[in-house]
């Protein structure tokens, strides 16, 4: 049974948008991905199991942080980085999810 189609707004519609522009590097959905898969990780657990540079991994997540994607949690002088609880990081991760 179909749901009805319900009118969003224009706002929800550009936020969207921009959004999908954050995650669609392909680095940046990889990056997800191991977050996906990673309990708490930090930016060099991340570029080792990427072979990306460490400013690259950091400028992606400092993009999906200012989305509300993700938080960051310390551990003494690490950063680590997971999901936050927000819309934007659920519906990333239906996007992501393989199924």
């Amino acid at each position: 049974m179909k749901t009805p189609f319900k009118k969003q707004s224009s706002d929800f519609y550009s936020d969207r948008a921009s959004l999908l522009k954050c995650v669609g590097d392909p680095n940046t959905l990889k990056i997800l991905d191991v977050l996906a898969k990673s309990e708490n990780p930090c930016v060099s657990d991340i570029t080792k199991k990427l072979d990306v540079s460490i400013s690259a991994v950091s400028h992606q997540l400092s993009k999906l942080k200012a989305m509300g994607i993700v938080e960051t949690k310390r551990t003494g002088q690490t950063i680590c980085y997971t999901f936050s609880n927000s819309d934007n990081a659920n519906f990333v991760k239906k996007l992501i999810d393989r199924g």
